[in-house]
């Protein structure tokens, strides 16, 4: 997609009473010295699409100010501009108006329009971010966003992202088919982790082993003994089970009918929510009054497009006009040429010496002048006849638009006509829809019949079983503890035979976490020799992009590591080290790399442009913003015109 300004009108936005950019889409320049307000063309600019100046701040001061830096009242900040995109023309508009309250300022309101429809602040602001979103048009417009305005970490992700897939190292096969879908970086992580884990178990082995040596005890019980004691009670604890599930059964009846009536409670309130909530009486009146706002907005959207047509007609009209002038200005310019060459009069004296031409070389000067005039006479009826044509085709667009504010002014007129006439009936359907009446809830069948349904199930649920649940419960856990104190003493055997297995266990693992540990720091080595040749494949694929800039994008320590960075270099220099000059350079290149990405071109505001004494290689339309001593007034030039247009 290709954006370019085509005009840029600025009223009473900070320092500016008036200005108007006639850009065309091309490239031009504005020239002043420092202060008269360069720069503020292109905060304005900024202030029309995303509400925010050059610097990126929102709450910058818009209102020009008086001799003691106070608001001046009464003004209306006003930025317009026509951008085609792709060559569909769009006309943004926003206003920023005084909020008297009281006959006190209470602040400020923002309006908006798009292509001369009014639109809210946050519609606006989304029509302009489905065009392009504010960070890719702040990269694309500006050449210092992406150095000086980006963190580097932003900067080197955008900047990858140029690349698509970058080719493999070579020699390194037997460690990427260990990746398992994951990056190297990530893999790098992981074999450090588990290092680490693989590490802190080892050291912890040794005092494990020391503790389960000391806790190793001898015992006289009797192990068959405390087993049979142990069954006995087991299956005292199952007839107490058995016992308990019959009461849980009742118990569980009960709850159900308990269920049943808070569900028919639910259906019951239900109920009476539909009956207060019915409209069936007053339907009529609420799709009447639908019906009326329907028309409403169907007018509406019939006076809008006729809006859009009459403003195609306009454009149409502008420019046979623009093409009618330059045909006359032309035509004129042959005529008088022809009557300069048709009243000059052939010397019959050759202009050095001074001696009379012969006879034939006066004829052949003749007939030379004669053959000019005829060559002049035929370009003159060329223009002539695309005058009169262009007068023509002037007419008849200009019969089309009178044609077409009649038309407007008429739906406009039916617009208004539909909503007075509509304001009275809409307001006395509002008043019968209020007045709604509904059935009174023990006038209706269903809540009647959920209401007798729970008042019978109240008396069907029977007496509870809570007390005999708890005395058995009681039992259970008596028996229960008994049988803890068994497993307890059981346990001792138990917890011996697997002390000594467990010793044996880790001394196990402590000699495969060194041997792992050994084979991770190995793995990890490869990683970094890796890591050393994907950057330079990586630094080479990103340059390549470039004319003039080269990136650096990784620093290499001198234990052999890799560490990310983000830096633009210009034969060498850093960009903070570099002039004004040559950081527009840059700038320009790298927004040409990410127009082709993005395939997205915006118009590119310069300032500083004085700085800069090579050509400019732009993909998209270059607006420069020039200081210039003892230019006290903005000048713009544009594709060779100079035109001065006060402040």
């Amino acid at each position: 997609m290709n954006i370019t300004l085509q005009n840029l009108k600025v009223e009473n936005f900070k320092g500016i009473k008036s200005f108007e950019l006639q850009a065309d889409g091309q490239n031009t320049m504005i020239t002043a010295e420092n202060g008269v307000g360069k720069t503020t063309i292109y905060d304005a600019f900024l202030w029309l699409l995303f509400n925010k100046n050059s610097e990126g701040k929102s709450d910058f001061g818009v209102h020009p100010v008086d001799k003691n830096n106070k608001p001046l009242k009464g003004l209306v900040v006003a930025v317009d501009a026509v951008i085609h995109c792709d060559g569909k023309p769009y006309n943004l508009r926003k206003e920023n108006h005084e909020k008297i309250v009281k006959e006190q300022l209470r602040g400020y309101e923002t309006q908006c329009w798009v292509n001369e429809v009014p639109k809210k602040v946050s519609d606006y602001a989304d029509f302009i971010c489905e065009l392009i979103p504010e960070e890719t048009f702040k990269m694309l417009t500006d050449v210092d966003s992406f150095n000086q305005k980006l963190h580097w970490e932003d900067r080197r992700k955008t900047l990858l992202s140029l690349t698509g897939e970058v080719e493999k190292p070579k020699g390194f096969q037997e460690l990427l088919e260990k990746l398992n879908g994951r990056k190297i970086s990530e893999h790098k992580n992981v074999l450090s982790n588990r290092k680490k884990k693989y590490q802190q178990e080892r050291e912890e082995i040794n005092p494990r082993i020391d503790e389960i040596s000391r806790n190793l005890v001898s015992t006289d019980l009797d192990e068959t003994g405390l087993q049979e004691e142990r069954d006995a009670k087991k299956q005292s604890l199952k007839e107490y089970d058995e016992e308990r599930k019959k009461l849980v059964a009742q118990q569980k009846e009960r709850q159900e009918k308990y269920d049943l009536i808070n569900e028919l409670e639910r259906k019951k309130t239900q109920r009476e929510i539909e009956l207060k909530s019915d409209t069936t009486s007053v339907q009529q009146y609420i799709d009447q009054k639908n019906k009326l706002m329907q028309d409403e907005s169907d007018k509406q959207e019939v006076v809008t497009k006729t809006q859009s047509v009459k403003n195609i007609i306009q454009n149409t009209y502008n420019q046979i006009k623009l093409k009618l002038e330059n045909a006359t200005t032309k035509l004129y310019e042959i005529r008088e040429e022809w009557t300069k060459i048709s009243k000059e009069k052939n010397s019959e004296k050759c202009y050095a010496c001074g001696q009379t031409l012969p006879l034939e070389k006066v004829k052949e000067m003749n007939k030379e002048r004669e053959a000019k005039l005829m060559n002049i006479e035929k370009e003159g009826d060329k223009f002539y006849k695309k005058v009169k044509e262009q007068k023509e085709e002037l007419t008849e667009a200009e019969q089309q638009l009178q044609k077409a504010q009649k038309e407007i002014e008429k739906q406009r007129g039916e617009l208004g006509t539909l909503i007075e006439n509509n304001k009275k009936r809409i307001s006395e359907l509002d008043e019968k829809i209020k007045n709604n009446e509904t059935i009174p809830a023990s006038s209706d069948k269903a809540w009647r019949i959920f209401d007798e349904q729970i008042k019978r199930t109240e008396k069907e649920i029977g007496e509870p079983v809570g007390v005999q649940l708890q005395e058995i419960e009681q039992k259970r856990n008596k028996i229960q503890n008994e049988i803890t104190e068994l497993n307890d003493k059981l346990s001792q055997f138990d917890r011996m035979k697997k002390d000594k297995e467990r010793i044996a266990e880790l001394e196990t693992k402590e000699k495969e976490l060194a041997q792992s540990v050994a084979d991770i720091d190995r793995e990890l080595k490869q990683i970094e020799d890796y890591q050393v040749e994907e950057s330079k494949l990586i630094e080479k694929t990103v340059n390549d992009k470039f004319k003039y800039v080269e990136f650096k994008l990784f620093e290499y320590q001198l234990n052999g590591s890799v560490k990310e960075t983000c830096v633009a270099t210009l034969n060498g220099v850093s960009f903070e080290d570099m002039s004004t000059g040559q950081r527009i350079l840059v700038g320009i290149d790298i927004i040409n790399v990410l127009s082709i990405h993005y395939d997205v071109a915006v118009p590119i505001f310069i300032d500083h442009a004085e700085s800069l004494t090579l050509p400019i290689e732009a993909r998209s339309q270059v607006i420069k913003l020039f200081a210039q001593e003892n230019v006290n007034e903005l000048k713009v030039e544009r594709e060779g015109e100079l035109a001065n247009v006060k402040k």
